[in-house]
């Protein structure tokens, strides 16, 4: 378009037909829309529908929503049936922040957050004192127990988290064992088994 200067400017956000001898042609945009799947942005993060133009490439947004008690994982692309109703994906790809979707937009894309929940690995630990040997009913801090928890992935386990737990010799001088918990707290889902 040509401002008040005599001077061509872009136009961004529209459609611009032009008319010619043998018709019309469209110089077309297309959106890309981001769904945060119950996630949300921070404070002053939150992108309006980006508009592209026809051809133009496309990235991902540098910036990720949150959800607690969730891990982002990435954000896939909706796909939609012939009656425009959106279809699951399961295989389809994933795409990390910054990352190029297409190097030529054709259509509007819509983005969808993909989550990961996460859990609590709970370790109970119990001491026999009848086997315990050394120290004395007194001793405060007589073990130093260092437990790795380790990650199942493609059959092979792999340390992810390490917890130091500090007893005592006996909590209840009558009692012959004490229980302790050793809490991983939020730890992707998955197959886990405990080094100690």
């Amino acid at each position: 378009t040509k401002n008040d200067a005599g001077a061509y400017e872009p136009v961004h956000g529209h459609t611009v037909v032009i008319y010619g001898q043998d018709g019309t042609t469209e110089c077309m945009h297309y959106s890309v829309s981001y769904n945060t799947n119950g996630g949300v942005w921070a404070e002053g993060e939150n992108p309006t529908n980006q508009i592209y133009h026809y051809g133009e490439a496309v990235t991902v947004w540098d910036k990720i929503p949150t959800m607690e008690g969730n891990r982002f994982l990435g954000w896939k692309i909706q796909e939609f049936d012939q009656e425009g109703n959106p279809v699951e994906t399961p295989n389809g790809a994933l795409y990390a922040p910054g990352q190029q979707i297409t190097d030529k937009i054709d259509k509007p894309i819509a983005l969808v957050a993909q989550w990961e929940k996460l859990i609590t690995v709970t370790v109970n630990v119990t001491i026999d004192h009848n086997a315990d040997t050394g120290g004395s009913d007194n001793d405060i801090t007589k073990h130093d127990i260092t437990f790795t928890l380790l990650r199942e992935e493609n059959d092979v386990f792999l340390p992810v988290a390490e917890q130091v737990l500090t007893t005592g010799y006996k909590d209840d001088q009558d009692a012959n064992t004490t229980t302790y918990q050793v809490i991983f707290p939020q730890m992707p889902q998955g197959i886990y088994h405990v080094l100690v």
